[in-house]
């Protein structure tokens, strides 16, 4: 993976890069709007006397707004710039304005109204941004963010704080962010991640320098990780060197599934799925996957208490555990999860709660451990924190982050740029998937992956993150082939697995270029 670097680590990269390296601050400025503008003409944005309306903020960020507008003009663009704080600009910005006032082209002392038919170029705030807007940018951003004019933010979108995925004001809408070496956290987290468009990370030279004042870093996986990350089977190996999973759930209304999950955990490579599921279903298994080893409960259509004992015989030769895939929530039933969890502590295994297993954690946080894999969707994460799904959707990230600090566990919070946070203090951000995914079963299918690869010994944190890739990818596969997300139903679902083996094949030989494999 790559680093994903915070604000105050950019900010200690410039600094090696001027005072260890001898590049000037300045030339950073002039490599950063070069790759800008290099950028804009790769992608077609920049033709023949094409209008460029520039906005530029009082501070580096409106420094390199005022070089690419030079840069533009010199290319043969029409050009005009607006530069509110010209007064506050200092050093190299405030030298990159008085280059800017010797150029023929307009510098407006207004806000510029929006032409629907030049690109606008954002270079208001800029990575050091945190905080509220205040006046009047504020109602500039606004009123910009309305117009519908095409926009390219450098950096990323004003009115985004860098560090963070939560928006607390208005926001430029950009349809492209220019970001230099590498990228920002708001640009893969959600809710900011909508404003950023296309992310495109053009490389300046710069290197990243940890800071030692925030030590944190986050992650974006992607193929090339997943590649890197993978571990060879021996020739010799055989069913049970790829480690066994057992599977616990299915109630009578939601048979289907555990059986997703477990030929999940096949595909992801496991030697041996069992599952434990209500003994009228049992049937319907060997059916779906014959290769799968039934364990019946002791009720006929129900999980109980006693199935704790009757799956003890299990636990010696079992590597990882999923419990929760249409398991239910009735008090029998989420009395029975605690009990499995309680099993799992003591004999120091790996597992994946998901589905209706996270409902019975509630009261039951205590009970986590390192070795858990929580896999919630928003409205799970959501109950399990007693706030409203909107409240959890607006500030992702520090949410994850902080239950974690709170609950030592590996958390997958699923969506677009699912987020694998582990008490480690590295957080993954899944860059790949396509809404093709947003099925009933999907979820169930994830957990089957995590599973697999957990089985196969692969610490928590990176079996989870194989498997949100895998998943990601083959949602990916599948729009290629031309599945909608509204075609997508029930029983197509299967239609999946073939994707995801392909999806490790690929990236098991890293195949594919993604634009996010920075």
């Amino acid at each position: 993976m790559k680093e994903i670097p915070l604000a105050t680590q950019i900010k200690a990269s410039d600094i090696y890069a001027v005072q260890q390296l001898g590049i000037s601050s300045l030339q950073l400025m002039e490599l950063a709007a070069g790759a800008v503008v290099a950028t804009l003409k790769a992608e077609g944005k920049l033709t023949p006397n094409q209008k460029f309306q520039i906005w530029c903020g009082g501070g580096n960020n409106g420094g390199d707004g005022l070089a690419v507008a030079r840069k533009l003009y010199l290319s043969g663009a029409t050009v005009e710039v607006f530069c509110p704080f010209a007064d506050q600009l200092v050093g190299d910005a405030a030298w990159q304005w008085k280059q800017v006032q010797q150029m023929p082209f307009e510098k407006l002392s207004h806000p510029p109204i929006p032409d629907l038919k030049a690109i606008g170029i954002d270079a208001l705030t800029g990575t050091g941004f945190t905080g509220l807007l205040k006046e009047p940018l504020h109602t500039w951003i606004k009123d910009w963010s309305t117009s519908g004019q095409e926009v390219v933010a450098i950096d990323l979108p004003s009115g985004l704080s860098s560090d963070s995925g939560a928006v607390e004001g208005p926001v430029v809408q950009a349809q492209m962010s220019i970001s230099f070496g590498y990228p920002r956290i708001a640009h893969y987290v959600y809710p900011a991640a909508k404003y950023c468009g296309k992310v495109i990370i053009a490389d300046i030279g710069l290197p990243v320098t940890p800071s030692t004042s925030n030590p944190t870093y986050r992650f974006c996986g992607n193929s090339k990780w997943f590649y890197e990350n993978l571990i060879l089977r021996p020739v010799d190996g055989h069913k049970g060197t790829s480690g066994s999973v057992l599977v616990i759930g299915g109630n009578n209304h939601m048979a289907g599934a555990p059986l997703l999950t477990a030929k999940a955990a096949y595909r992801a490579g496991a030697g041996l799925v069992r599952v434990l599921m209500p003994a009228i279903h049992i049937s319907a298994l060997y059916g779906f996957l014959p290769e799968a080893i039934g364990i019946p409960t002791t009720e006929e259509n129900a999980f109980s208490i006693e199935d704790v004992n009757h799956i003890e015989k299990y636990v010696s030769n079992t590597a990882s555990w999923v419990i929760g895939p249409g398991i239910g929530r009735s008090p029998a039933t989420q009395m029975a999860v605690i009990a499995f969890l309680e099993m799992l502590k003591k004999s120091a295994h790996k597992c994946v709660m998901d589905a209706d297993a996270l409902y019975a954690l509630k009261n039951e946080l205590p009970i986590l451990t390192p070795d858990c894999i929580l896999t919630p969707h928003p409205g799970e994460f959501a109950a399990l924190l007693d706030i409203s799904v909107q409240q959890l959707q607006e500030n992702r990230l520090e949410y994850a982050e902080e239950f974690v600090r709170e609950h030592p566990c590996v958390l997958v919070l699923k969506g677009a740029g699912t987020l694998v946070v582990s008490p480690n203090e590295n957080t993954g951000i899944c860059t790949l998937g396509d809404p093709v995914l947003s099925s009933a079963g999907s979820g169930d299918i994830l957990a089957g992956l995590i599973g697999g690869w957990l089985a196969q010994g692969y610490a928590s944190d990176i079996a989870a993150m194989l498997g949100v890739i895998q998943h990601a990818r083959a949602g990916e596969i599948l729009a290629q082939k031309g599945i909608l997300p509204m075609g997508l139903v029930r029983m197509e679902i299967s239609q999946i697995f073939p994707a995801i083996t392909q999806a490790l094949l690929e990236m098991g030989s890293q195949n594919i270029s993604n634009q996010n494999d920075f």
